[in-house]
């Protein structure tokens, strides 16, 4: 994997049609595998278009403690929509996060407006220094909320953040290779979808036979970003991993991984819509 000359590896993908990709002027697919010439790339324009918050402005790796998701966890913005909507009100306590008795809910910061369009909206865990470790067959997803049902039902998803001073860690279940799996949407009928984004100062190695997906669903609206970024170490992803952006005819949007240390893909990378290219 080359890098710039800000010192940072960077993967960027673009949707063509299904199942194939193109990445622009910057790299191209290889029988070996693929082949990136980033040195003329202004990173900072790169992710400064991006989700990533004030990326260059973190500091490396610092880590005191773990959490450990071993069950499914889920944030459901419906009742924020509910309650605030008729009072004009933004009372984020009624954003419900569900751990079934695991601690992850405890860093969840919800950032949610009732005057925004709900892509806007998103479930941020910010873990401090904590690790975070997935050693299951977990999902953490995010839940679509219904905007409108006459005439026809939009679904709209709200973005998920993951963000930590440490390292992100997919450990698969030793019995059954499993592992975890983020979620937005599906979006039904909604012009856009909120983003994905995964960062850590430290690694983020992604193991076992899990999946990061942000999907819309029928005809309409297009999946928000997937963002993988690492402030100091490696990521890598192995070959029983998947990174999904499906979109309708609407189209598509665009994954980026970019880290200041190696990346190392072997997953499935899929990145398609119904017709069309991507942004």
């Amino acid at each position: 994997m080359s890098k710039t000359n800000n010192g940072l590896s960077i993967f960027a993908m673009t949707v063509l049609l299904s199942q194939i990709f193109t990445f622009g002027s910057i790299g191209q697919a290889t029988d070996e595998g693929i082949s990136l010439d980033v040195s003329s790339i202004d990173i900072a324009n790169v992710l400064g278009d991006s989700i990533i918050p004030e990326a260059f402005a973190q500091a490396c790796e610092t880590c005191d403690g773990v959490v450990t998701v071993s069950q499914r966890v889920d944030v459901d913005f419906r009742n924020f929509f509910k309650q605030n909507g008729g009072a004009g009100g933004n009372d984020v306590s009624l954003v419900k996060c569900t751990d079934k008795g695991g601690n992850l809910c405890d860093f969840l910061q919800p950032v949610a407006d009732i005057t925004t369009p709900v892509h806007e909206w998103k479930a941020v865990f910010d873990l401090g220094d904590n690790q975070l470790v997935i050693d299951k067959a977990v999902k953490i997803a995010v839940k679509r909320v219904r905007i409108d049902k006459d005439p026809v039902v939009i679904d709209a998803a709200p973005g998920l953040e993951i963000i930590t001073n440490c390292n992100i860690s997919l450990v698969p279940d030793p019995r059954n290779g499993a592992t975890g799996t983020f979620i937005v949407g599906p979006s039904r009928s909604a012009p856009n979808q909120g983003h994905i984004l995964l960062q850590a100062n430290g690694d983020i190695t992604l193991q076992g036979k899990g999946l990061i997906r942000n999907h819309a669903n029928l005809d309409l609206g297009t999946p928000g970003e997937i963002v993988l970024y690492s402030q100091c170490g490696n990521i890598s992803a192995d070959d029983n991993y998947q990174i999904r952006t499906e979109g309708s005819f609407d189209g598509g949007d665009i994954a980026i991984i970019a880290a200041e240390g190696n990346i190392d893909l072997k997953s499935h990378m899929k990145a398609s819509h119904k017709t069309g290219l991507s942004p």
